[in-house]
């Protein structure tokens, strides 16, 4: 019984002696954070009120190579209809104040000359209550493009969960 007792209490403080305590990493952002992301967006014409496509596209907004802490990429990574074209642009940013706009910028990616401008761009944290429970952060902006004269798209959306039941959430 004393053998027992004995391994039982080297057991025992083997077990507490043995636990090492170390202290929690610090999570590194980019300078933009929280502006950055990968975002399920709809896009809505202002002029005729309707939701283009009927789906969500993904938005991705991400720091430049750089790290400047004033600018950032802003790209849609989904195939939108014509009347949209792409949207591809380095644009100012203002993280403090969670918000970003553009003038007159040039889209880098398609072949011809085109320019956007982004109006009233803004991140809300925490804003959305997601089908999976939890908070997704909020983007919104305006979109004007030289490839569609006169027409106004509003850029809705929320930071993607990747929780399969957020996917296709459209009622935010």
């Amino acid at each position: 019984m004393k053998a027992f007792n004995l391994i039982l209490l080297l057991f025992s403080l083997t077990v507490f002696f043995s636990c090492e305590n170390y202290p929690d990493y610090e999570i590194e952002h980019t300078p933009i954070y929280p502006l950055s992301g990968e975002w399920r967006v709809r896009i809505t014409d202002m002029s005729a009120d309707t939701i283009v496509g009927h789906t969500m596209y993904v938005l991705g907004t991400y720091n430049t190579a750089d790290n400047d802490k004033d600018s950032m990429w802003i790209r849609i990574t989904a195939t939108v209809p014509a009347k949209i074209g792409t949207l591809r642009g380095k644009i100012p940013c203002n993280v403090p104040d969670l918000n970003f706009s553009a003038t007159n910028t040039s889209d880098i990616s398609v072949a011809t000359k085109s320019s956007f401008t982004i109006t009233e761009g803004k991140i809300t944290l925490n804003a959305i209550d997601m089908p999976s429970k939890v908070k997704a952060d909020k983007i919104s902006f305006k979109y004007t493009t030289s490839k569609a004269p006169g027409k106004t798209f509003l850029f809705e959306g929320y930071r993607r969960t990747l929780w399969p039941e957020d996917e296709s959430y459209l009622t935010f």
